[in-house]
């Protein structure tokens, strides 16, 4: 839980950011210019959340949001993993299909890595215009954070080494994981 703290925060010094990550292969794809920005908060509302925000424009564009200790399992009230196409947030026609689900499962053969997916939402309900740009960015944070999950990948997250950049939000964060409440029903 520390080194995923500390790779979304860009508030602490790392070579390891997910901001990085997200920047540099969107330049191997040739994208045009924009600004990935990684946060971790809430540590003092027991709602931690770890953000990544794609800013273009001086405009936030969309981010996906992993709420640690979320307080509704309801997409429309955060859900636990989505992707906010903030674009789209003064439009008040398409409310709260604004967002997109994401699935995460273990892929088969690979019992320490998780696989990230878009459930829906590629498409926005009540949009008409092609969303290209939103898909190709949105394809290019599954695929940073499947490789952050992935056992096999230089970016894994998962290898126990010694502990030694602490993160100094790291025991609210637990804190607020441990003592949730919000139960998954089916």
């Amino acid at each position: 839980m520390n080194k995923l703290v500390n790779l979304f925060d860009d508030t602490v010094s790392s070579p390891n950011k997910i901001s990085k990550y997200v920047e540099s292969e969107r330049k191997l794809r040739g994208m045009d210019e924009a600004t990935a920005v990684g946060k971790a908060y809430g540590e003092n509302t027991e709602k931690s959340t770890l953000l990544l925000e794609i800013i273009k424009r001086n405009k936030v564009l969309l981010h996906i949001t992993f709420h640690l200790s979320p307080y509704s399992l309801e997409p429309e009230n955060t859900g636990a993993i989505h992707i906010t196409k903030n674009i789209y947030r003064k439009k008040q026609k398409i409310g709260k299909n604004r967002y997109s689900l994401i699935r995460v499962h273990t892929p088969i053969g690979k019992d320490k890595s998780l696989e990230f997916s878009i459930a829906d939402g590629y498409k926005t309900p009540g949009i008409n215009v092609d969303e290209k740009e939103l898909q190709k960015e949105m394809d290019v944070i599954i695929y940073v954070i499947n490789r952050i999950f992935d056992e096999y990948d230089p970016y894994y997250i998962g290898i126990e080494e010694e502990i030694i950049n602490v993160s100094l939000k790291i025991n609210s964060f637990l804190n607020s994981i441990n003592t949730s409440t919000v139960k998954y029903r089916i």
